[in-house]
């Protein structure tokens, strides 16, 4: 549409998950608190305010290949950005 430059489309990958009712799609997840690049996201529940369970599942957005890989999440942990009110 109109002048501006060609846009250049690649197939991605796709996944379909059903999620629990108390359960969120969070990007506040890492291994450490210094490897949360919002890179991987998670299915968690809260488990209080401030915090989530361990997620029940996890996926690494792989953005150089355009895959989405299903990660480990034992030792995965993910926090609220901004406490819920």
């Amino acid at each position: 549409m109109g002048d501006g430059p060609a846009h250049h489309w690649v197939t991605v990958d796709s996944l379909q998950v059903a999620a629990l009712p108390d359960e969120d799609l969070v990007t506040t997840c890492g291994r450490s608190s210094a490897s949360r690049a919002g890179d991987t996201v998670a299915l968690v529940a809260e488990s209080s305010r401030t915090t989530y369970r361990q997620p029940r599942l996890a996926w690494f957005l792989d953005v150089r290949s355009n895959r989405i890989r299903s990660i480990a999440v034992e030792s995965l942990m993910c926090t609220r950005e901004v406490p819920a009110e």
